[in-house]
């Protein structure tokens, strides 16, 4: 799951109708018989839950079957804090691809038919999906398919060379991360080969180090499995297309941290199954979702 990122070489080888905060010190100002700044004390780092319903957004939104980069910019309003209050944090997320993988809007099949479009919040009423992935949020859409020819989007091969990277950068470091990838299911069987999910999360600090990424213990999923490699990205080892609304296709995992940034690559791992064709009858349209995120603010000086 801490597995390096980088560009990958193909080898042979879709859906439907998804930080050690930056603690500032306050400078030691002399002020004659003021308290000595050692018997000041620090605020506990807070946990805070980043709802992508209390952002406000800005930036371009990636047009149907393209592939070009995109960052969008979200700033998540804090509510129910303690002492001290925080600032509202800012979030980029960067969206780029790599070989045949391109941004889609997809009709998800689920409780609602919703348009899943790729790089947007999902929203609670009769247009959206307010409930990703069981946890009574709104998520954060990546919706893509794999196809060589941007004027008819298809049938075509997918190959390990072909997916879609999520960079979510936070302005400041944040620790204890948690969060769910929802929706990893798949439809790839002898009669229907359309898509297979599969989803690698990678967390770096401001350096670029890797910090360790894992699944969290207290929200296991035992049709989740593989390495959570580039090589063997996480997938769900029980065919059908399942509902967003529900927890059977999340991967919920913890990141330690302090970290700066996440990176989930996405792709159609059909390259791994046999044939890695999809059928005549499908589009290998595929959507996950990024939802339940909370975080751990650094202390501040109180």
């Amino acid at each position: 799951m801490n597995d390096d990122l980088r560009p990958e070489t193909a080898t042979n080888t879709s859906r439907r109708n998804v930080l050690t905060a930056a603690a500032w010190s306050a400078p030691v100002i002399a002020v004659a018989a003021a308290t000595p700044f050692a018997a000041a004390s620090r605020c506990s780092a807070q946990n805070v839950s980043l709802n992508w319903l209390n952002t406000s957004a800005s930036g371009p939104i990636p047009a149907e079957n393209t592939n070009a980069t995109i960052t969008r910019n979200f700033v998540f309003t804090q509510t129910a804090q303690t002492s001290p209050v925080l600032p509202n944090l800012n979030v980029s997320v960067t969206h780029s691809f790599n070989g045949n993988a391109r941004s889609a809007n997809v009709t998800t099949s689920g409780t609602v038919q919703v348009l899943a479009q790729n790089a947007t919040r999902t929203t609670p009423g009769g247009n959206g999906i307010g409930n990703v992935g069981g946890t009574g949020q709104p998520g954060y859409t990546v919706s893509q398919r794999i196809t060589a020819n941007a004027a008819t989007p298809g049938v075509g091969a997918v190959t390990a060379n072909d997916y879609q990277d999520v960079t979510i950068n936070f302005n400041e470091d944040v620790s204890n991360v948690r969060f769910a990838v929802a929706d990893i299911d798949r439809t790839w069987n002898a009669t229907t080969r359309d898509f297979a999910d599969g989803v690698t999360v990678v967390a770096t600090t401001s350096a670029g180090v890797n910090v360790p990424v894992v699944r969290n213990p207290a929200q296991p999923n035992a049709t989740i499995v593989g390495a959570g490699t580039a090589t063997d990205p996480y997938y769900r080892n029980v065919d059908g297309n399942i509902s967003e609304a529900t927890a059977g296709g999340n991967l919920s995992v913890i990141a330690a941290g302090p970290l700066r940034t996440i990176r989930i690559r996405y792709r159609n791992r059909g390259y791994l199954l046999t044939p890695t064709t999809t059928s005549s009858n499908t589009d290998n349209n595929q959507t996950i979702f990024i939802t339940g995120l909370t975080v751990d603010r650094g202390a501040r000086l109180c």
